[in-house]
């Protein structure tokens, strides 16, 4: 074999692994443009001048499984875009992917069969495919795009194959005839509106690893989920979505989630990761009671109001940060935490539930006005030895306090001063260690309201109490007596 010969045989073999572009055939009177790599071919031209069949095709369409000798393994880029007149498309068992855009408005398209070797279907692959009514989409599907499926407003039922693991941001969105979805549980998140505007009657059907959705919202889900859970897509967590679920260790809340609600993640006691994003506003009320294995929190700034009993007998949290947004801590909201040791509070809480740091060492360490943005602190430690000794409760600017008194010998206090008309929510934590009660007296002109007939301003002989106070009216305030261990 000459010189020439071997040279122009080594030019054919590298020619023949370059793409061939815009190649065509006729098959059953429809021609076809198609490209090739790989020796495999593609159809669709690669952009919207060259698709794979004119746009005026109509009827029922089956796609060869070759052209040009080459396997169909792809339906390329708006392969068939605009081709409004199809009514009817069987994709061959060749093909492994449909392209982006690929039916992109064919709106006279009322079935497609989307055989088990398909793997991926890209973003507006049926976008505005208006007459489609009913999709099955095979197992071997992993992912499904963004706006897959948009304002197919035709479709009624979608079934996604088992190893479908994302669907994209608005994939169904506008397919308002939507009634039954099946969602398996290999699917791990849901994107941003997936099913947005397709009414109500769906969401009854839609679940995700065993939560239902509601208008994106985790209503519900069994108490089987383990590990770690991805809710990307979810906008809100509903009272009660995730509580009992103890296999959960750790969960990945996203932005588009605004509220944490009531018992959303209650009694897991697996939980041991728990990051919350800048958008949500409000943890509710014991959202994350029972959470015995959380060991930290931090509580983004957006928070404005942290719920009653929100963080009840989390006995392995050791540190909590509250921002500065924070206006509210509920009653008993830190109640048995027995790890926590200290906590910061900003001045920017103006209401202060009772016993929210009960049968917490952090009762006795809680610092008012020091938040994230700092301010003074007006913890006061007072021991009183007898009737002349007056205790100031506001004598800081914060204008609320938590504080200690120990109280040492057989007396009653009688000068317990309160600045008039700024008190809100204050704590006094009393140790009484004689052998007989001891009454706290309100100055002259003072009035106080009790709960359920109790008698919060007497301290019961070697004991321990909590006394909540927290000024109602002009004058006039409201007192609350939490007793707590016998003084040994």
């Amino acid at each position: 074999m000459n010189k020439c010969l071997k040279m122009f045989m080594a030019c054919g073999i590298l020619f023949a692994a370059l793409p061939i572009m815009a190649a065509t055939e006729t098959v059953d009177g429809i021609t076809w443009t198609y490209t090739v790599s790989d020796g495999k071919a593609s159809l669709g031209g690669g952009s919207s001048s060259s698709r794979a069949i004119p746009t005026s095709t109509k009827g029922a369409l089956t796609i060869p499984s070759s052209l040009g000798g080459y396997p169909v393994t792809s339906i390329g880029y708006r392969a068939f875009e605009y081709c409004s007149g199809l009514t009817s498309v069987t994709i061959p068992d060749s093909v492994t992917s449909i392209g982006d855009s690929a039916f992109y408005n064919c709106s006279g398209l009322t079935s497609v069969t989307i055989p088990d070797s398909v793997t991926s279907i890209g973003y507006d692959a049926f976008y505005n495919c208006s007459g489609l009514t009913s999709v099955t989409i095979p197992d071997s599907v992993t992912s499904i795009g963004y706006d897959a499926f948009y304002n197919c407003s035709g479709l009624t039922s979608v079934t996604i194959g088992n190893s479908v693991t994302n669907i994209g941001d608005w994939a169904f969105s506008g397919c308002s005839g939507l009634t039954s979805v099946t969602i398996p549980d290999s699917v791990t998140s849901i994107g941003v509106r997936a099913f947005d505007g397709c009414g109500n009657s769906l969401f009854d059907a839609i679940t995700i690893k065993g939560i239902k959705l509601v208008d994106g919202w985790a209503v519900g889900t069994t108490e089987s989920l383990s590990g770690y859970l991805n809710l990307t897509g979810v906008r809100g967590i509903a009272g009660g979505a995730f509580s009992y679920c103890s296999g959960l260790t750790s969960v990945m809340i996203p932005d588009s989630v605004t509220s944490i609600g009531s018992l959303a993640f209650g009694n897991c006691s697996g939980l041991t990761s728990m990051t919350i994003p800048d958008s949500v506003t409000s943890i509710g009320d014991c959202a994350f009671q029972y959470c015995s294995g959380l060991t930290s929190v931090t509580i983004p700034d957006s928070v404005t109001s942290i719920g009653d009993e929100a963080f009840r007998n989390c006995n392995g949290l050791t540190s909590v940060t509250i921002p500065d947004s924070v206006t509210r801590i509920g009653f008993e909201a830190f109640y048995g935490c027995s790890s926590l040791l200290y906590v910061s509070i900003p001045d920017s809480v103006t209401s202060f539930g009772h016993d929210c740091f009960e049968e917490s060492p952090a009762i006795y360490r809680a610092i008012f006005g020091g938040g994230s943005g700092g301010g003074s602190s007006t913890v006061v430690t007072t021991v009183v030895q007898n009737v002349e000794a007056p205790y100031a409760l506001t004598n800081a600017a914060a204008d609320r306090a938590i504080a200690s008194m120990t109280v040492n010998s057989d007396c009653a206090i009688d000068s317990f001063v309160l600045k008039d008309g700024k008190v809100y929510d204050s704590i006094l934590y009393v140790s009484n260690t004689a052998d007989r009660e001891v009454t706290l007296s309100l100055p002259s002109g003072y009035t106080y309201k009790s709960i359920k007939g109790a008698k919060p301003l007497t301290i019961p002989a070697s004991s321990q109490c909590i006394i909540s106070i927290t000024r109602v009216d002009a004058g006039v305030f409201l007192v609350m007596r939490e007793e707590l261990e016998d003084v040994k």
